[in-house]
């Protein structure tokens, strides 16, 4: 299991805001791994404000740690799941038009929907670990987490991340 995996976004934020390619989130993501990060995570946004595409591409090729792409399931993002394969994908329900993830996926309230989006991941790559950002009522999904096709669950509610961040970290 994954216990660091470094979400590379606010390097590609620079790079895009100073024009060019400084930083290389490229090397960024490399040098993460080669200090101790057992992923790299990206989250593709329509308007490519910080990670593009291009760097998706670009970083499938040379990520060898875990590689995770969030992203909300619309057809740009399913496509590159398809391409990409990643060793991870994680659905979020924040669409084009919103600033930062802060919410989840209301299992409940989007179940046909969501379990669609998966069934059609799970047929263009086979055996893929999928991830679930979810919203306060997130334990719908973590006691039946199957009745959408999930193997994963991510949360981000606000206690749960307190009492996190209130626990000092286990030597890895």
């Amino acid at each position: 299991m994954t216990r660091l995996s470094v979400n590379i976004n606010k390097l590609a934020t620079l790079r895009n805001s100073r024009g060019g390619n400084n930083p290389d989130v490229v090397r960024g993501a490399l040098d993460c791994e080669r200090f101790g990060a057992q992923g790299i995570t990206v989250h593709p946004r329509p308007d490519e404000r910080h990670i593009r595409y291009r760097d998706v591409l670009d970083l499938h090729r040379v990520v060898t740690t875990e590689f995770n792409i969030e992203g909300y399931p619309d057809e740009r993002y399913l496509k590159i799941i398809s391409e990409v394969k990643p060793a991870q994908a994680t659905l979020v329900p924040d669409g084009p038009h919103v600033l930062t993830s802060n919410a989840g996926w209301d299992t409940h309230e989007h179940r046909l929907c969501l379990t669609d989006i998966i069934r059609e991941l799970k047929k263009a790559v086979a055996g893929f670990p999928f991830l679930l950002m979810l919203m306060r009522a997130w334990w719908r999904a973590l006691l039946r987490p199957g009745r959408i096709g999930l193997n994963c669950i991510q949360s981000l509610m606000q206690l749960v991340m307190k009492r996190i961040a209130r626990r000092p970290f286990a030597p890895m």
